[in-house]
């Protein structure tokens, strides 16, 4: 396995892992033995869009990606973060395909607890917001290029549904010294493209783990 760092831009942090497997202990974490999705699955999403069945897997050469985007206040001494997880493409490991941003988790400056990480994602449901300013944002890259988002066009999520579903805290994920939650989540939604076309993701589930920084 190999760990690559991107260093942060301004503000903005990006970590990615290449295929990511828990060697050592598969009983907990792999899809081997069932085809339902849980807490223990390998990252991943799944769902469909527009109908059509769509899968990205860690397993299947999908690298796992997680990072956080930062706004400091050095005069009232205070940070406002929105976490993001992502399953990235197979030609570029570095290029987001699939992403769920969570935010806003608000401390003082160089000063995040784990507990405060840890308690920031809670089971049960979350509301769409535009850039995922206190709630969730979901983007989504097609086999085209053109980036669909729940925050882009008239950002309207009328019906739609985001909730987790279940978490875990892995306190040394994959033996890199990171700090990680990793949930389950099920969710439907709307994406738009910039021109404001849509689409609809429906019956969707998306497994991946978000990185305290």
């Amino acid at each position: 396995m190999s760990v690559r760092r991107i260093l942060p831009l301004l503000f903005a942090g990006l970590t990615v892992i290449s295929a990511c497997k828990k060697d050592d202990n598969d009983d907990n974490n792999n899809n081997s033995n069932s085809n339902e999705i849980n807490i223990n699955s390998y990252p991943l999403f799944s769902g469909m869009i527009d109908g059509v069945k769509i899968e990205y897997l860690s397993t299947d050469g999908h690298s796992i990606g997680f990072g956080v985007d930062q706004s400091i206040d050095t005069v009232n001494n205070q940070t406002a973060a929105i976490y993001h997880s992502s399953l990235n493409t197979l030609a570029d490991d570095t290029v987001k395909l699939f992403t769920v941003r969570i935010g806003t988790l608000n401390f003082p400056n160089g000063s995040l607890q784990e507990n405060q990480f840890a308690n920031f994602f809670f089971t049960g449901s979350y509301p769409f917001t535009l850039d995922a300013d206190e709630g969730i944002e979901i983007n989504w890259r097609d086999d085209d290029g053109n980036i669909w988002s729940t925050s882009n066009g008239t950002a309207n999520q009328s019906g739609s549904s985001f909730t987790i579903a279940n978490k875990a805290v892995d306190e040394d994920l994959e033996g890199q010294g990171f700090y990680a939650v990793k949930i389950k989540a099920d969710f439907n939604c709307k994406l738009y493209d910039e021109s404001g076309n849509s689409k609809t993701i429906s019956d969707a589930s998306y497994v991946g783990y978000f990185v305290k920084y």
